[in-house]
């Protein structure tokens, strides 16, 4: 039988939809609609109306449907789920228009799910946010009921099981027992939200399989076979899953829709979870409902939206993903690392010139076994391997866990960081840290400090018409404390020369160049030096010895004056004018922004604490965001290479009120009562009297209590220890995988 892809508009909305047992018909229900439409065939290849079922003078809330369920072993029984809390069942066999057989009232509240029992067709499960209730159709009496306070949108038989049913309530699915009707058998947390569908794998060897959706953006699949809920898999989604729906006779198949944003139907192979098997795109609403025409390859899909289409999909017009994605991938670390695949068509031969900065591994080549059963398109590619001759990640931990940022001076704390940098090899770090190590050194007056000053010996010989052969050996001693200089006459060649070396901490003449003062091999080790100076612009011959001074400081903001005392004669020299420096704080800003931007962000958010009580955050000025962005990011760090108490410590020591609040945040942890999860205020619960009892000796707890947030179970901390260290989930049976900290 050749069918087509093709729709039809039932006017309104639709909200669910249900197959009759052998997919000749279709019902839409929804809030203003309730029709039956003759399945599209090889005969008439489109829908065509068969039945209306809102007939009738008295229109009332029992025919706004939320949820729809045909009887699978008699084709003329139909039950709804209404908005008013009532359940209504249908029979089509009736003579008239009138198809309306009873209401059954029960629930208070919205009725979100029906679905009858395929081993006994007169049993019917209820579930409304009120309560779960099965119905026996025969008796017309409530069989089961169990009152539920919470988020319940989804309730259903397990296939092949007569008294077991599953419920999705809040974030967690509960397995009930018609037989015991005090609690469930077994409950586990399936997602971080609301659980919004569940289905059970209809074929009968993986009958015990449970695929679950929740508001998290996730599918998960669970396995119950063995008692305890085991996690297969999880499949990523761009939104909430709104419905699930297996496959018949296609075991690993499920097909999803989501709530809002997504608007086309995915089926999935659950054995390759990050890319659809293929994608129905034929909606311009989110789909609201799905369902299998279980008939030869089951290559059919009856989907309806909220816009009122109600669509036939042909698995031969799907969209195939895999066709449709570039065989070129290319992936980076954090840590530098670099992996790229390509198709295996392509030359295996490398360029001959590669980055320097990395090398390369030679090229992994993998094929994925060829198994005659797999849906999964055969792949094989070739990986090749990138890695980085770079800083590392390690050293930024170990540079995170040496930096010191407090206990010290100023001073001090730069020269530690400088020597803790200079050990993990980080140059330019050190020698940030070893400048502001000098820059906000104490300063010492000249005449406190031998060191500060300049000792200048000239020895001159002179040999001239007007002077005799002697040699006279004069020396000179001078001090500059730098700041401003004045002169007398600018003109002075002296005096020029003196203004036009203002290029550094301290005072060289013009013709000197930055080498010959100060040599960066020895920046580390300062040592004490001596310079022959040839001057030919000069009248006199003389050895010049300049010797290097050990510590420079910044001067005093007061004037300076230079005094030489050359052949018994001193000049002073004056100068009124001199260019204004730019500010010390402004230097460091903006080396830490060239910093940043180069890639070293812990350098730059370490200089900004260790220099908080020098730099405030109002002289940050209009890189305030930016600086705050800057800790955000660095603290992010820290917090993905588990560094918790360095995140906190950065987060406490901050300049910024922004990131210091970040502490004030998520700081409240509720225990709660694992019979009726009520908050807990003492050691036994208010609501119920339970106590918090340790599910490992079964005694209760009254002193130092250790309690998980998913399954609300907990006990002694001694005896958890010891539990966890031979077991993976909670000693309770309810099945969770608690982590133990």
């Amino acid at each position: 039988m050749r069918y087509q892809t093709t729709f039809v508009n039932v006017v309104d909305s639709i909200n669910a939809l249900a197959a009759s047992p052998l997919y000749d018909r279709i019902a839409v229900a929804g809030r203003n609609v309730l029709k039956i439409y003759s399945a599209p065939s090889d005969v008439c290849n489109e829908f065509k109306e068969v039945s209306n079922l809102r007939v009738g003078k008295n229109m009332n809330l029992n025919f706004s449907s939320t949820d729809i369920a045909w009887c699978q072993n008699d084709a003329n029984i139909l039950a709804t789920g209404s908005t008013n809390g009532n359940v209504v069942v249908w029979n089509l066999s009736r003579v008239g228009k009138q198809k309306q057989d009873r209401v059954l009232e029960k629930h208070e509240r919205t009725v979100y799910k029906v679905d009858f029992s395929n081993i006994d067709p007169k049993l019917l499960l209820t579930g409304a946010h009120d309560a779960i209730a099965i119905f026996d159709l025969r008796q017309q009496a409530v069989v089961h009921y169990c009152p539920k306070d919470g988020h319940l949108r989804h309730v259903g038989f397990i296939p092949n099981e007569q008294y077991q049913f599953s419920a999705g309530i809040e974030n967690h699915v509960e397995i009930w027992d018609m037989r015991y009707t005090q609690r469930h058998v077994l409950m586990f947390t399936a997602h971080l939200g609301p659980v919004l569908s569940c289905d059970w794998n209809p074929n009968p060897q993986f009958s015990k399989y449970l695929a679950t959706g929740g508001r998290d953006n996730v599918i998960k699949i669970w396995n119950l076979e063995y008692g305890p809920a085991n996690l297969l898999t999880t499949i990523p989604t761009i939104d909430s899953v709104s419905f699930l729906q297996w496959r018949p006779r296609r075991p690993y198949h499920l097909a999803s829709c989501s709530l809002l944003q997504d608007f086309s139907i995915n089926v999935w192979d659950f054995r390759r979870p990050y890319l659809p098997f293929l994608s129905f795109n034929e909606h311009t609403q989110p789909p609201t409902g799905l369902v299998w025409r279980d008939e030869g390859e089951c290559d059919v899909l009856y989907s309806g939206a909220k816009n009122g289409n109600l669509y036939q999909h042909i698995f031969q017009d799907a969209l195939r993903c895999e066709k449709h994605l570039p065989l070129v991938a290319l992936g980076l670390a954090s840590s530098g690392r670099l992996i790229q695949t390509s198709r295996a068509i392509v030359s295996s031969r490398y360029p001959t010139t590669t980055p320097q900065s990395y090398k390369i591994q030679e090229p992994i080549s993998f094929k994925k076994p060829n198994q005659e059963t797999s849906d999964v398109k055969q792949v094989f590619s070739k990986i090749s391997h990138f890695y980085a001759n770079g800083f590392e990640i390690e050293n930024i931990k170990n540079l995170a866990n040496k930096y010191e940022l407090r206990g010290r001076s100023t001073s001090e704390l730069c020269e530690k960081n400088g020597e803790h940098a200079k050990a993990e090899k980080a140059n330019s770090a050190a020698q940030l840290w070893f400048f502001l190590h000098k820059l906000y050194s104490p300063y010492i007056p000249p005449e406190e400090c031998d060191q500060a000053k300049r000792k200048l010996s000239i020895a001159d010989s002179v040999n001239s018409d007007d002077s005799s052969n002697e040699s006279d050996d004069i020396s000179y001693d001078f001090t500059i404390p730098i700041d401003s200089l004045k002169a007398q006459d600018p003109n002075s060649p002296i005096a020029s020369k003196l203004l036009n070396s203002r290029k550094s901490d301290f005072y060289v003449f013009s013709d000197f160049t930055t080498s010959d003062v100060f040599d960066s091999s020895d920046y580390y080790n300062q040592s004490t030096t001596s310079y022959e100076i040839s001057s030919d612009k000069q009248n006199f011959r003389h050895d010049l010895s300049i010797t290097a001074l050990n510590t420079i400081h910044e001067p005093k903001p007061e004037e300076t004056t230079v005094n030489y005392e050359l052949a018994n004669h001193i000049v002073t020299y004056d100068i009124d004018n001199s260019p204004p420096l730019p500010s010390t704080v402004d230097l460091i800003l903006q080396m830490l922004i060239t910093t940043v931007e180069e890639g070293d962000l812990q350098l730059g958010v370490t200089v900004l604490l260790v220099l908080k009580d020098e730099i405030q955050p109002a002289q940050y000025g209009p890189i305030e965001d930016r600086v705050e962005e800057w800790f955000h990011s660095y603290i992010d760090i820290l917090t993905s290479l588990n560094l918790y108490v360095k995140a906190a410590e950065i987060i406490k020591l901050a300049p910024l009120p922004a990131i210091n609040a970040l502490n004030q945040q998520s700081t409240l942890f509720c225990t709660k009562c694992f019979n009726c999860r009520v908050p807990l205020i003492e050691w036994q619960c208010s609501n119920c009297s339970f106590p918090s009892s340790c599910f490992v000796c079964r005694h209760p707890v009254k002193g130092r209590y250790v309690w998980c947030q998913g399954c609300c179970h907990g006990g002694h901390i001694e005896h958890l220890a010891q539990w966890f260290k031979n077991h993976k989930q909670c000693p309770s049976g309810c099945g969770h995988n608690c982590e133990f900290f």
